[in-house]
C-alpha cells in the first residue's frame, strides 16, 4: 500500500523553462541563443547539480566560451536562478495538498545545486513535505539508484510503499528497479491524478 509520494522539482513541481528565464535577462536574440548554449546547456551547469565544483569555477569555465559582455548574465544564472520568477504547474499545488491532507508523506528529490535549499520554501505546497533530498549535497544525480537509497535510508522509507513522480523516463524506471511504483509526468495533473487512482493512492479524479 502506497504511503509516501516522492516528487522531483523541475518540471513536475514548477515549470523548468530556460529560455524564459535568458527572456528576462534583456539580451539580444543571438545573445540569448548562446547563454542557453554555454550557460543552461553546458556540462558545467549539471556540475552544479552534482555538487563537485564551485560556483565560481562554473562561471569561469562558462566565461571562457563567452564574450565579455555576456559574463554577468552568466554568472547571473549560475549564482541567481532561484531569484527568477518560475510558474508551479496548474493543478500541483491542490493535488499536494490533498494528498497530504489524506494521510500521505510528501518529499522532493531533485538534481539540483544547493541553491534548492533557500528557494525550497517558495516551491508550490512546501508547508506539506515532510524532506527533500537534494544531488548538490551528495555528489550524486539521478537515474544513479544510490540517490533514491540516500532518500529511503535518511527518512526510513519502504520502497514498495513509494511512488515516485518525476519528467524523466530514467529517473522514474531507477525508481522503479528498486521496487517503487511510478508516473512519468508530463505536466498533465489529471492524467496524474488517474495513475495514482491505479496505485490505489486516494486522490479526486
Amino acid at each position: 500500500m502506497i504511503q509516501t509520494i516522492v516528487f522531483d522539482m523541475g518540471g513536475v513541481l514548477i515549470a523548468w523553462d530556460p529560455p524564459m528565464l535568458v527572456k528576462q535577462l534583456g539580451l539580444a536574440p543571438d545573445e540569448e541563443k548562446l547563454i542557453l548554449r554555454e550557460v543552461f546547456g553546458s556540462a558545467e551547469w549539471a556540475m552544479q547539480d552534482r555538487g563537485v565544483v564551485p560556483p565560481e569555477e562554473i562561471i569561469k569555465r562558462m566565461c571562457k566560451r563567452l564574450p565579455e559582455k555576456l559574463h554577468a548574465a552568466a554568472a547571473q544564472c549560475v549564482n541567481g536562478w532561484w531569484e527568477f520568477p518560475f510558474s508551479p504547474i496548474p493543478g500541483i499545488d491542490a493535488l499536494l495538498q490533498e494528498l497530504h491532507t489524506n494521510g500521505y508523506t510528501l518529499y522532493v528529490l531533485s538534481n539540483a545545486s544547493r541553491a534548492l535549499h533557500g528557494y525550497f520554501p517558495r516551491l508550490p505546497g512546501a508547508d506539506v513535505f515532510s524532506g527533500h533530498v537534494v544531488s548538490a549535497d551528495w555528489g550524486i544525480l539521478k537515474p544513479d539508484r544510490a540517490l533514491y537509497r540516500i532518500l529511503l535510508d535518511s527518512f526510513d522509507l519502504n520502497p514498495e510503499e513509494c511512488y515516485f513522480v518525476d519528467d524523466n523516463p530514467l529517473n522514474v524506471e531507477a525508481a522503479m528497479t528498486l521496487g517503487m511504483q511510478g508516473s512519468v509526468f508530463d505536466q498533465d495533473v489529471t492524467r496524474l491524478r488517474k495513475e495514482l487512482k491505479e496505485a490505489s493512492v486516494r486522490v479526486a479524479l
